[in-house]
């Protein structure tokens, strides 16, 4: 929201600043003209028949080629040629001067002329041409945000290491952070499992902030360096973030936050389970308690309030001010940037599909076709129904969470964004990855659709109900490794045991037969999507 708004405001700037130029060039060549005028009516005043004056005036018409239209009319190289000739012609001349002195002066009056003309028609249109040169670049964009990290020397370090993992994590991390600010102790024992994932400077200026945080929504997150040296690795990680404050009245004010956090750990530290890092807690025995002021967990006894076993947060720093949230959810509609960009291709894919269907000898593109066909329709319906319920089958629990707490916002504020008449034209895979714990897939969707907004009495706030909207995106899926397809697919049951999905919990876990559907151990389940000017691959 914010970048659109600087965008627009750069994009003012540069429009006055090429204004200002263009009336400094006219302004430069304002004088230089009326030189020429002076210049050519005097001369004219002495040796050419009153009124041919005009011939030199800039009044000619504009040849196809001529772009002067700022300066005023402006003639090209042969019309002005033949204006000289109609007027200047040594029969002309020779009656005003009344002698062969008059017609030698005449002659070098006539040389002056042109060249003093010559230099302001050449600077005149040099000018043109480089304007014109300048229109003609096409406009390129920038790029919201930087090129993530190479974390490929990350896994030769640590084989067990998962970006996928690391995203959840991460984004975990950083919601449980925040949600701690104004003391750690008083909240939950699910909230406080954060702390030893912070070193003790953290931790402590979490203990005094005197915040109190209600939601938490990650806009968008990017590993932005790795540093590996030693003894340790870093991770540099910059966040995106719509935070809502409640002041001591109970009032709500929301706040945008983009900050960089420093994950740490040693470097002989390997990755473990996923239920495990997932888990928080202590990383030795799963305890929520706070390490003590030594650093051993009151548990078990292990150190691990230095970052002895896990990932740890060094640091928060903020990449820029916050910033207040302006508007409401009811706004938006228009365009969407970045259509008609060409499809980002992995240039490993093939190989990767290779590796995949070995290891997986019944994978097929149609059965993941007609999941991801299920989870992107599923997630406009819940978008539409405001019903989180609706995603949690299909999305792992970072993404979940985003979606559930943007439509709270919707609720809060009575608007229905209404997604309908939905028209898949292509699911088009693009990239395939394999780590120790998960394979994804990445495909990019192009759809078209009625999206507006309105209130929940059905007054119309934004968009069309009758334009289609055109739009592509980019959705990366993910499973465990070691997950393989089975023979009937059902995309809209339980992956474990076949019921309908309209009993699956809050943490995704199946009313039917207990299982936890949402972290890829059955089948694919949403953990990205990239709008598609951001996606580079």
């Amino acid at each position: 929201m914010s970048n659109s708004h600087a965008s627009v405001s750069s994009g003012s700037k540069c429009r006055q600043t090429r204004a200002r130029c263009a009336g400094l060039r006219l302004g430069l060549c304002k004088p230089v003209l009326l030189v020429v005028m002076v210049a050519a009516l005097a001369c004219g005043s002495v040796y050419a028949r009153g009124g041919d004056g005009g011939d030199y005036s800039g009044d000619g018409s504009s040849s196809s080629s001529s772009s002067g239209s700022d300066y005023g009319s402006s003639s090209s190289s042969s019309s002005s040629s033949s204006d000289w000739d109609s007027s200047s012609s040594s029969s002309d001349y020779g009656e005003s001067s009344g002698g062969g002195s008059g017609g030698e002066g005449g002659l070098l009056g006539l040389v002056f002329i042109l060249v003093i003309f010559g230099v302001a028609f050449g600077a005149t249109f040099y000018g043109k041409y480089r304007d014109s040169r300048r229109k003609a670049k096409p406009y390129s964009p920038p790029r919201p945000r930087a090129r993530p990290a190479d974390l490929s020397p990350l896994r030769e370090v640590d084989p067990n290491f998962s970006p996928v993992l690391f995203t959840a994590f991460a984004h975990l991390v950083y919601v449980k952070y925040h949600e701690s600010r104004g003391g750690l102790a008083r909240r939950s024992a699910e909230e406080f499992a954060v702390a030893p994932y912070l070193n003790a400077r953290v931790r402590d200026e979490v203990r005094k902030a005197d915040e109190n945080i209600s939601q938490v929504i990650v806009g968008d997150m990017t590993v932005a360096a790795l540093d590996i040296d030693r003894d340790s690795v870093q991770l540099f990680v910059v966040f995106k973030s719509n935070v809502v404050y409640k002041d001591r009245k109970g009032r709500l004010k929301r706040m945008l936050l983009h900050e960089q956090l420093i994950f740490s750990r040693p470097r002989s530290v390997r990755t473990r389970e996923p239920e495990r890092v997932l888990a928080l807690g202590c990383p030795s025995c799963g305890t929520k308690q706070e390490p003590e002021t030594t650093g051993h967990c009151p548990s078990c006894g292990t150190i691990v309030g230095g970052g002895e076993m896990d990932w740890q947060v060094t640091r928060v720093t903020e990449v820029e001010p916050q910033k207040p949230v302006k508007g409401s959810v009811a706004g938006g509609g228009g365009v969407e940037p970045g259509t008609d960009l060409p499809t980002i291709m992995d240039p490993n894919f093939k190989a990767a599909e290779i590796a995949l269907k070995n290891r997986d000898p019944g994978f097929d593109w149609s059965t993941f076709t007609t999941r991801a066909h299920a989870v992107f329709m599923k997630l406009q319906e819940g978008w539409t129904q405001r019903d989180e319920s609706i995603l949690r089958p299909f999305e792992l629990d970072h993404v979940y969470d985003t979606h559930r707490i943007w439509l709270e916002r919707y609720r809060e504020e009575g608007v229905v964004n209404v997604l309908k008449d939905i028209k898949i034209e292509y699911i088009k895979p693009v990239k395939i990855e394999s780590d120790a714990w998960f394979d994804s897939i990445t495909v990019r969707v192009r759809a078209s659709m009625l999206d507006y907004k309105e209130s929940t009495n059905g007054r119309h706030l934004s968009g069309s109900s009758k334009k289609r909207k055109v739009f592509t995106e980019y959705h990366t899926l993910v499973r465990r490794h070691t997950t393989r397809t089975t023979g009937k697919y059902e995309p809209l049951h339980c992956p474990q045991c076949g019921a309908p999905l309209d009993r699956v919990s809050q943490l995704g876990v199946c009313g039917y037969c207990d299982s936890r559907i949402t972290t890829g151990e059955f089948d694919w389940v949403l953990a990205q999507i990239t709008q598609d000017e951001e996606y580079d691959g």
